[in-house]
C-alpha cells in the first residue's frame, strides 16, 4: 500500500506545486488543467487552475487541486509527517518549508525522545511534522 496526501487549494496549486517539487527535488508526474478536461463544465475563473497534478520522489507522491473558495476550508487536523534521514536533511527541509510560514508551533529543537522536531503551517496553510530520531549513543 501507498499513502498520497492530496492537497486542496484555492488558486494556488501550481505555486504550491512547483515550491515543494523543488524543495523535495521530485519529478513532476502529471499536470491537468481544468480548461483540459472536457468532461467537467468549466467557468472563465477555474480554466486555467490545476485540476490534477501530482509529483512524485522515489515512492512518494504528493497531488494538488484548485477548488473554488466555497469549496475547501483549511484543516486544524491533518498534518504531513516527514520521518527524516540525517539532522542535514531536518535543518534543510525545516529551513525551506517554513520559509513564510503562517504559524511555527514547535521550532526546530531536540527533544525529550531523542529527536529532532518541528512543527508548523507553511506559506500555503499546508501543516507539517518533521522528525529525524537521532542515533542513540552506545
Amino acid at each position: 500500500m501507498k499513502i498520497a496526501p492530496y492537497l486542496h487549494f484555492v488558486g494556488t496549486a501550481e505555486n504550491a506545486l512547483s515550491f515543494y517539487k523543488e524543495i523535495f527535488h521530485a519529478e513532476l508526474v502529471m499536470l491537468q488543467r481544468y480548461s483540459e478536461t472536457p468532461e467537467y463544465p468549466v467557468d472563465w475563473e477555474m480554466g486555467n487552475r490545476v485540476m490534477h497534478a501530482y509529483i512524485r520522489r522515489w515512492e512518494n507522491e504528493l497531488m494538488f487541486s484548485d477548488v473554488k473558495g466555497s469549496d475547501v476550508a483549511f484543516w486544524t487536523n491533518n498534518y504531513i509527517s516527514i520521518n527524516c534521514t540525517s539532522d542535514a536533511e531536518i535543518t534543510d527541509l525545516y529551513t525551506k518549508l517554513s520559509a513564510d510560514a503562517q504559524k511555527i508551533w514547535i521550532a526546530l529543537q531536540d527533544t525529550f525522545w531523542w529527536a529532532k522536531f518541528a512543527g508548523f503551517t507553511d506559506k500555503f496553510g499546508v501543516c507539517w511534522y518533521l522528525n529525524w530520531d537521532k542515533p542513540k549513543a552506545a
